[in-house]
C-alpha cells in the first residue's frame, strides 16, 4: 500500500505542472469557499461570458469582426436582461400580489362549493371530510399570504444588492468578453511554458 502510495506519488507530484495544477485547484476551492459570497457577482459574470463567447465564437467564424460580435452579443445579453428584470419580473409580482389579494374571495367560493358536495354526494364526501379540506386549504392560503407581506417588508436590502449585482455584472461581462485575450495571457503567464496536461 505505502509502496503504491509511492509510487503515485512520484509519478504525478514529481512533475512541475502536475504540482501547480493541483495547487491552483486547491487554492481556487478554498478562496471560492470562504469568499464566494463576496466573489458571486465575478464568478456569475464569467460564467455568463463564458456562455455569451460561443455566440461572438460564431459570429466571428461567420466574418463578422470581434469588436462587433462583442458589442451585439452583448448588447443581446442586455437586452434580455432588461426584459427581465422591468417586464417579466414586475409582473410575476403583480400577479402574485393580485392572488394573495383575491385569497380571500376564492376562499369563500370554495367553502360555498365545498359545502354542496356532501349534499349532492353524501355517500361520497362527508362533511367533516369538507371541513377538514376547508381547513388545509385556509391555512395554506393564510401561509402564502403572509409569506407574501413579510417578503415585500424584508426584501428591501435584498433588492438593494440585486440591483447592486444587476450593475456589476453586466459591466463584468462585457470586460470580459472584451479583454478575454488579456487575461488569458495574464493567466498562462503564471503556469508552466510546457503544460501537455492542461492543453488535453
Amino acid at each position: 500500500m505505502i509502496r503504491t502510495l509511492r509510487g503515485l506519488a512520484h509519478k504525478y507530484f514529481s512533475d512541475e505542472e502536475a504540482v501547480i495544477l493541483f495547487l491552483i485547484l486547491v487554492t481556487g476551492t478554498i478562496f471560492v469557499i470562504w469568499f464566494g459570497a463576496m466573489l458571486a457577482p465575478a464568478i456569475a459574470s464569467l460564467i455568463v461570458a463564458f456562455i455569451l463567447q460561443g455566440l461572438v465564437t460564431k459570429l466571428n467564424k461567420l466574418g463578422v469582426p470581434e469588436t462587433v460580435s462583442i458589442i451585439g452579443v452583448f448588447l443581446v445579453f442586455l437586452g434580455v436582461l432588461v426584459g427581465f428584470l422591468f417586464g417579466l419580473l414586475p409582473l410575476i409580482w403583480t400577479q402574485l400580489s393580485n392572488l394573495a389579494g383575491e385569497a380571500p374571495r376564492i376562499i369563500r367560493e370554495l367553502q360555498s362549493y365545498l359545502e354542496l358536495l356532501p349534499q349532492q354526494y353524501p355517500h361520497l364526501i362527508s362533511g367533516e371530510a369538507v371541513s377538514t379540506v376547508y381547513s388545509q386549504v385556509s391555512t395554506e392560503v393564510g401561509h402564502m399570504t403572509q409569506w407574501l407581506v413579510s417578503f415585500s417588508l424584508s426584501s428591501i436590502p435584498d433588492l438593494v444588492a440585486l440591483l447592486i449585482y444587476m450593475v456589476l455584472v453586466p459591466i463584468l461581462v462585457f470586460f470580459f468578453l472584451k479583454d478575454r485575450e488579456v487575461l488569458l495571457n495574464s493567466i498562462a503567464r503564471l503556469l508552466p511554458p510546457q503544460r501537455p496536461m492542461m492543453l488535453q
